[in-house]
């Protein structure tokens, strides 16, 4: 856009002048800090960290690693949105890790081959920031939610009364990111068969399915045309 000099300067090539500069940065910085705000803060924690801490014993592997054990034994701090587990190191892993159970909120691809080719498990879940406060101080479980209950794939830990409940994603996309199972995420046993993650979206049939659609529809409307030849009206 071209800008007409101040008075007293030359703008032989329609520069903006300063102020009118200043003022549009300020207007950008101003948006991208809005839109900062919904963007979530995960603390990343590498695989080669992860196996250390766990060759140090100061991670016992025979148990779930959750937030609350990345936690108290200082493997990760600072967590506002969750932990999300990368695969740095996994090419070099020592040949004696154990197969590792982690609950995160996220995992790369890459992490994910990695634990489960030793013999782990990943499973992503959500988690809120207040959420994270209450399990790191013991009053909230840090797997067991409502939704949670029906699958299997988490490994049982002692139950207790926590004097906080778990909560569940209502978001859309937190849901369809933990209805995923290639994300390995805790709400994937509620994709019915066949169907992927997403809530919009339906995955259509196979041949032999919308062949018997096909069949019945065809079927009921035979029955619909003999209904109305035997009218007497």
């Amino acid at each position: 856009m071209m800008y007409p000099a101040p008075s007293g300067e030359s703008d032989a090539q329609g520069v903006d002048p300063p102020l009118v500069r200043v003022k549009h940065l300020a207007e950008v910085t101003k948006a991208k800090s809005s839109m900062a705000n919904f963007a979530l803060d995960f603390t990343t924690l590498n695989l080669d960290k992860l196996t250390s801490w766990v060759a140090q014993n100061r991670i016992d592997p025979a148990y779930p690693i959750t937030i609350r054990e990345l936690r108290q034994s200082r493997c990760v701090s600072n967590i506002k949105d969750g932990v999300k587990l990368l695969a740095k190191g996994a090419d070099d892993l020592p040949s004696t890790t154990p197969p590792l159970n982690i609950i995160v909120s996220r995992a790369s691809a890459a992490a994910i081959a990695a634990i489960e080719a030793r013999g782990g498990s990943v499973m992503t879940r959500y988690y809120t920031n207040f959420a994270i406060r209450q399990i790191c101080k013991g009053r909230m479980d840090p797997i067991r939610s409502l939704q949670s209950e029906a699958n299997g794939r988490v490994h049982e830990l002692p139950k207790k009364d926590y004097v906080y409940r778990l909560p569940d994603p209502s978001r859309r996309k937190d849901i369809e990111y933990y209805r995923d199972p290639a994300h390995r995420g805790y709400l994937s046993h509620t994709v019915p068969e066949g169907q992927g993650p997403s809530l919009f979206f339906k995955t259509p049939g196979t041949a032999e399915q919308r062949a018997e659609r096909a069949k019945i529809a065809k079927a009921q409307k035979g029955k619909t045309s003999r209904s109305a030849e035997n009218r007497i009206w």
